[in-house]
This record gives structure tokens, sequence and C-alpha cells, in this order.
């Protein structure tokens, strides 16, 4: 099974947080996990503790293998726009 190189996670809360905790005791490297996370707190403290790259804008998180979305559903709607937009 082919694994993909990088996956970027827009939302950086708690559902993010735990697949990034498994994904890096599975063996994935924290420099192929991108972030995208507008709280300041949360978005340091994956860059802390798991050594992750962190972006304030999901626009800005671009460019990994996958993408997996997890905040949210009120403001899924947004962060699709912000996305298409970015396109």
């Amino acid at each position: 099974m082919t694994h993909p190189r990088s996956i970027a996670f827009i939302g950086g809360g708690n559902m993010a947080r735990s697949l990034v905790a498994g994904l890096i005791a599975g063996g994935a490297r924290p420099g192929d996990i991108l972030v995208a996370e507008p709280v300041p707190g949360l978005r340091d403290a994956l860059a802390r503790d798991f050594g992750v790259r962190v972006f304030e804008d999901a626009a800005k998180a671009t460019g990994a293998d996958v993408w997996a979305f997890a905040v949210k559903p009120q403001v899924m709607r947004g962060v699709c726009d912000s996305l298409a937009a970015a396109a």
C-alpha cells in the first residue's frame, strides 16, 4: 500500500491533534504534516509538541498530497470558500 508523502490538516483542534499524534507514532515524518489553524495557541502547541509545519491560513497549507478537513461543520463552507478563492 502506498502512503501519501504529505498530509495537510485544515483545522488543528482535538480531532486533528489526535490524528497527527497517531501518524507520528506510526512513523510519519513531522515535516510531511502541515496544519492550518487560525488560533495561535493551538497552532503553537502543534508545532511545539509534534514538530509539524503550521500555518494561520488554510490557503498557505497547500501542496500536500492529501488534505484532511478537521473543522466544525458550521465553518466548513467558509473554509472551502477561502480555499476555492485561493486556487
